[in-house]
């Protein structure tokens, strides 16, 4: 895949965002659903030559195909041993990508729709990632999504599969359905509250894990949370998402109770949050990731509220991609310094809140 189709797929909306109100109260960024699946007769990609890989590589995108899931004209095929540091990088900040996934690209391939909304990563540290998104909170229309393209890729593959243990996988922790969902939540009345912290340790009570933007082994970023079931053996699909489901309707009505309470006693705050924010972006001249990331936490909580109308969550969700260092192309050369991102990052910003404002007024 040529480096001007990363090009255009960075130029766009992304599939886990969304501009319009979707379920999830504004709470709920967005929901994904990952399906863990190897092929009999095949050795895990740990295991496995690079040209075992490539033959995989070449048996899926041929199912692919076949299935339908992935129409030629609405899809993309991204083979990583041949995208650079930068190209990666776009991937992983558009959640098609994991970081396991970019370190070992000999033989990686991503298969995508267009939209973002279902793609495969192929050699990740099983053979088959599957992967559905969508803006909000909709496990349910996503487990539906991601089950039939399972069902069609499934009908032209051999899967591995044990009567006793359900799916093999490379790590023992995704054995059974293979099954790892997970929605996305703000939770900034939660923390400034000091509710955050026995919030999380009763998710982590129900055998749920809780991890950052990035996925495990991250921390939040900007008050976004991502919860996700552990369990995958000796339980249903059904059952997985059923359990998460009802743990992220109460952490969500958690945070709305949040807001209700610094809106009676500490609705200056959030006020001064805003407006700080704002202020921040739009005439600040060196902005590191981290601050950005709380900066557009508190704009999207004022927005949320109804106390700010300076910006919209469609600008919030497009600076949101906007800052991360793929995106602005802070990786195209090793000379390039955290400084240099910061300052980029700053000039970003601050452009996009003049063309905001800008179009605001017209």
């Amino acid at each position: 895949m040529s480096k001007n189709s990363i090009l255009q797929l960075a130029s766009r909306p992304a599939g886990f965002l969304s501009d319009v109100p979707v379920p999830g109260d504004g709470i709920a960024i967005s929901s994904r659903i990952r399906l863990a699946r190897n092929l009999s007769g095949y050795p895990f990609p740990c295991n496995a030559s690079a040209a075992l890989k490539r033959e995989v590589a070449a048996l899926v995108m041929e199912a692919a195909a076949k299935s339908r899931c992935f129409p030629e004209k609405s899809s993309m095929f991204f083979p990583l041993s041949s995208l650079g540091a930068n190209d990666l990088q776009i991937l992983l900040e558009r959640r098609l990508a994991s970081r396991e996934f970019i370190s070992k690209p000999d033989g990686a391939v991503l298969i995508t729709t267009s939209d973002e909304r279902l793609s495969v990563m192929v050699n990740e540290e099983d053979q088959l990632r599957i992967q559905a998104v969508m803006p909000g909170f909709q496990l349910g229309k996503l487990w539906k999504k991601i089950s039939s393209a399972d069902d069609k890729l499934g009908a032209n593959l051999s899967y591995a599969w044990d009567e006793k243990f359900g799916f093999l996988t490379a790590c023992p922790s995704n054995t059974g359905t293979g099954l790892r969902a997970s929605v996305m939540l703000h939770l900034p009345a939660l923390v400034i509250t000091g509710l955050i912290s026995p919030t999380l340790e009763g998710i982590k009570q129900l055998n749920l894990a809780v991890r950052g933007l990035r996925g495990e082994g991250t921390k939040n970023h900007g008050n976004l949370f991502q919860i996700s079931n552990q369990r995958t053996l000796g339980v249903s699909e059904e059952q997985s998402i059923s359990e998460l489901s009802e743990a992220i309707v109460r952490i969500i009505e958690g945070e709305k109770e949040a807001r209700r309470k610094i809106m009676e006693s500490k609705r200056t705050l959030v006020y001064d949050k805003a407006g700080r924010a704002y202020g921040c972006l739009k005439y600040g001249y060196s902005l590191p990731l981290d601050e950005a990331f709380y900066l557009l936490s508190c704009l999207r909580l004022g927005v949320d509220l109804g106390l700010f109308n300076a910006v919209d969550i469609p600008l919030i969700n497009k600076m949101q991609l906007a800052i991360q260092p793929g995106h602005l192309g802070c990786m195209l050369s090793e000379k390039t310094t955290p400084d240099d991102c910061d300052e980029r990052r700053a000039m970003v910003c601050r452009t996009l809140l003049k063309k905001g404002s800008a179009r605001r007024a017209g």
